[in-house]
């Protein structure tokens, strides 16, 4: 889902194929989890690699996009932390047969807390900026009309009142210049 919102935050197309693949792989990991005795490290292997693969896709689309803006930066921080640290995992478990985060141990139990924190704070980064990005789409269709994609009446007037004042902040004049087309109805 961060994934998807990831897509929707950076106005490019949802990989409908890639993101069914990657729910299809989920499924039959877990399919074979239930149903056939896997050791314990095969499935963490399988997961945190998959895990990895998803979160590295992300930093991809991420890195593709506008980067000057704040969010995205987090996010794929967010992205690399959640990815690189499951990608050690899986390395660790496939090296050494063991788990070196040390998932029974306090302080492997609080690292994956600290990773848990991560990934919800790229949740609610994607969901603010989707909706920092919709109310300012809204606030500009209040100020423009589509047709001509110019300033409608209420935009006009709210330039205006900025023009004016940052006018009489800079002690300089303004000038309004008013012109009427006669059957411009036909043009537009």
């Amino acid at each position: 889902m961060i994934l998807s919102g990831a897509f929707v935050r950076m106005q490019k197309t949802i990989p409908v194929r890639l993101l069914l693949l990657a729910l299809i792989v989920c499924f039959f990991l877990q399919i074979g989890f239930m149903f056939f005795e896997f050791p314990v490290e095969v499935r963490i292997v399988g997961v945190n690699l998959f895990l990895a693969f998803m979160q590295f896709l992300a930093v991809y689309y991420v890195l593709r996009s506008n980067l000057s803006q704040l969010a995205n930066r987090v996010l794929a921080v967010g992205f690399s932390v959640v990815g690189l640290a499951s990608f050690i995992r899986a390395l660790g478990i496939l090296v050494t047969g063991d788990d070196i985060y040390g998932a029974d141990q306090e302080w492997g139990r609080l690292f994956f807390i600290g990773l848990a924190v991560v990934n919800i704070t790229e949740g609610f980064t994607c969901l603010g900026d989707l909706l920092i990005d919709r109310i300012d789409l809204v606030s500009k269709q209040a100020l423009t009309d589509p047709l001509p994609n110019c300033f409608n009446r209420r935009g006009f007037d709210e330039l205006a009142a900025q023009t004016i004042e940052k006018a009489k902040r800079g002690n300089n004049e303004t000038v309004l210049i008013v012109a009427d087309l006669d059957r411009f109805k036909r043009v537009n």
